[in-house]
């Protein structure tokens, strides 16, 4: 789907946070209606970023923003949040998976 999208998904399944043993699936750019226990990740508009312009009239360039949503099993959002948690953890202490500025957005469902 997008480089940017699977090389986040690439390094969740590294860190075994989601598919294989996990009980974890991950979509890209969709959020499917099965299986119950899904991990969707979402492109979204970032920020102008910081590199200055050339020239005046060429266009800023942009950030691309992530945004991870999660969907459990029903009434069980106790393993949802330890879920949301560890992703959210792993993206933010580990910068090899995308250096620089990043803010994540992660969504329960």
């Amino acid at each position: 789907m997008s480089i940017f999208l699977d090389d986040i998904n690439n390094w969740l399944v590294a860190q075994s946070l989601v598919g294989g043993s996990t009980g974890w699936a991950v979509s890209e750019g969709f959020l499917p209606p099965e299986p119950d226990q899904v991990v969707a990740l979402f492109e979204t508009p970032g920020s102008p970023g910081h590199r200055p312009r050339p020239k005046y009239w060429e266009e800023p360039a942009m950030a691309v923003g992530l945004q991870v949503r999660l969907r459990g099993s029903t009434n069980a959002y106790a393993p949802l949040r330890v879920q949301a948690q560890k992703i959210f953890n792993g993206l933010h202490q580990n910068e090899p998976v995308y250096p620089g500025r990043k803010q994540i957005h992660l969504r329960l469902l």
